[in-house]
């Protein structure tokens, strides 16, 4: 049971595989030649040519038995060619042999034009094949546009045959096999990128750096300035003089105080007790150092206190006259 079913899957793989290659590959196993008398085997006609002499050769062929020769002798670009109906939008591939070997022809190519009408007039765009023969061999060289895409208003291509003469001396240029067909475009190759890995660093071996000496140098000696004492001058305090004024019990006629005390009195009283306790030198110091606006000052208000009582009593006190 198992084999039947394994033999109907393969089937069924077989014939999805016959139906995909025969679907997509269709125009390339069934491509046609859109160009007549490719091989040149039936003559030159329907290919016309323009500025050069065209000939057959029966010597020089690729494949068959003939091939088509191109000679000139003035200098420029000559050609053969072919109109044929295409599609526009669709991808076309025209390829051929050649053979150059003559010095007088700088190179051989092959071209396609676009046209808008159907009979090959109005030409909208040009395209040449991939590569050109530009050095001289016996050989016939493949030679190929690649797949190019019709313009979408394309309706005739013109396909050429091309030979480049760069002398007036006789010269000759072969093609042969040239097709014309309906390809379609290359699948873009995918290009697998390679994500770079970095290679390892080598670790740095640690080098054992010698630590420097230091060497004390010999400072020449800084001469720091001694300070000096600052004098604090002393302050001698001030001598303060208080007067007390006791009030006496009564005052009789002959004992009547005035309240006169002069500055020198009090300034007596106290030089003389000043005198008692110190020597002359003390004395002398003292003197100098008596404020003697203050003590004028207290001077002069205790006048004022003496006068001012002196005057009250006199007008309030009356003494009777005696009894004679």
């Amino acid at each position: 049971m198992t084999r039947i079913i394994c033999t109907s899957i393969i089937k069924k793989i077989i014939f999805l595989a016959v139906f995909l290659l025969f679907f997509f590959g269709s125009k390339n196993v069934l491509a046609v030649n859109l160009l007549k008398n490719s091989g040149f085997e039936e003559g030159i006609l329907p290919w016309k040519e323009y500025g050069a002499e065209l000939a057959l050769d029966f010597t020089n062929v690729h494949g068959g038995t003939g091939a088509i020769r191109l000679a000139n002798s003035a200098v420029g670009s000559k050609w053969i060619y072919q109109i044929v109906p295409v599609t526009g939008g669709v991808p076309y591939v025209f390829s051929g042999y050649g053979i150059k070997n003559d010095s007088n022809i700088s190179s051989l190519s092959l071209r396609i034009i676009w046209y808008s009408t159907a009979d090959g007039n109005n030409s909208l765009s040009d395209v040449d094949s991939t590569s050109s023969l530009t050095n001289d061999s016996s050989e016939y060289r493949f030679l190929s546009t690649g797949a190019v895409v019709a313009p979408d208003n394309a309706h005739s291509a013109g396909v050429k045959g091309m030979a480049a003469f760069s002398s007036g001396s006789q010269s000759f240029a072969y093609f042969d096999d040239l097709t014309f067909e309906e390809t379609v475009l290359p699948s873009p190759t995918l290009i697998p990128t390679t994500t770079p890995v970095p290679e390892p660093s080598a670790t740095p071996t640690p080098t054992n750096i010698p630590t420097p000496t230091l060497t004390p140098t010999s400072q020449p000696p800084t001469n720091t300035p001694t300070p000096k004492p600052t004098a604090i001058p002393t302050i001698k305090p001030t001598p303060t003089f208080s007067v007390v004024l006791e009030p006496t019990e009564s005052l009789g006629p002959e004992t009547e105080q005035t309240g006169d005390f002069s500055p020198e009195e009090i300034l007596g009283a106290e030089a003389s007790s000043g005198a008692e306790a110190s020597s002359s030198s003390g004395f002398s110091n003292f003197v100098k150092n008596i404020p003697w606006f203050p003590v004028l000052a207290v001077g002069i208000g205790v006048l004022f206190i003496g006068f001012s009582l002196f005057t009250f009593i006199k007008g309030n006190w009356k003494i009777p006259p005696p009894n004679l």
